[in-house]
């Protein structure tokens, strides 16, 4: 299975604190990764650094073979990777439609966006565009909210967005950071069929969790965490029967 992104050594520092240490994983083409661990482990970190949020104080990023550590947001977003946050990012005053569209502005041609919010049925382009973000509304289960304000949407739905947000711009991984948090259990089952059928359409996920029913449901490989260094690696049975990755959640026994 061909590796899309390789870390080396990656490690960040907030002065005496490692949120990470010398972490090396890769993200494989056409699978679903589960990174999981304690809080405080260095989940959003490890996005943060590879998303080119954070600087990494050590180690590199390769994307296609290729070092990419240190370019800013929107190369790393213009090389095929996107991302949704643990606190929601949605432009709150803007139509459910009109967000997605921003999710698009990177596969528009410049001076469109513009074009879009002025005339919305002007030019081809601005047609194909919406068409294909509708698109993406159904399936998510949005397309009757289209024309509503996103900040007015109910909370599960808000979460359905901002993934449907980052799929507009075509990535070729989804990183989804939390995408259960707040959600019920009826809400986090049709989660993980969205989540999998995304990945059945080609997109290769990597997705941070707490709920571990979602993450050993739909992973194919799970990377563990603890205090900022990887602890443990492989599919979601081994991962399960790992005693260091039971240490990290339920604490040592004392004799």
């Amino acid at each position: 299975m061909t590796e899309l992104v390789k870390t080396e050594d990656l490690s960040k520092h907030f002065g005496g604190v490692k949120a990470l240490e010398a972490v090396e994983m890769t993200i494989r083409e056409s699978e679903i990764l589960g990174v999981i661990g304690p809080n405080g482990a260095g989940k959003s970190t490890l996005f943060n650094v590879i998303t080119g949020f954070y600087q990494p104080t050590r180690g590199k990023v390769f994307y296609n073979g290729v070092e990419v550590t240190g370019h800013r947001v929107d190369s790393v977003v213009d090389k095929g990777l996107a991302r949704t946050f643990q606190n929601i990012r949605l432009f709150d005053q803007m139509t459910v439609l009109n967000n997605v569209l921003v999710g698009m502005h990177l596969q528009i041609h410049p001076g469109i966006m513009e074009t879009l919010f002025r005339d919305p049925g002007k030019g081809q382009k601005e047609i194909e565009a919406r068409d294909k973000c509708m698109s993406l509304l159904k399936y998510f289960g949005l397309e009757k909210d289209a024309t509503l304000v996103s900040g007015n949407l109910p909370y599960g739905k808000k979460r359905k967005l901002e993934i449907a947000r980052a799929l507009a711009s075509d990535p070729k991984i989804l990183l989804l950071d939390e995408p259960s948090a707040g959600m019920n259990p009826n809400e986090t089952a049709e989660l993980m069929q969205l989540i999998d059928g995304i990945n059945r359409k080609g997109y290769t996920v990597v997705v941070i969790e707490h709920n571990m029913k979602l993450i050993m449901g739909i992973s194919h490989r799970i990377v563990v965490l603890n205090f900022g260094k990887k602890i443990a690696e492989g599919d979601p049975a081994a991962i399960q029967a790992d005693a260091s990755v039971i240490e990290a959640y339920l604490g040592k026994e004392e004799d």
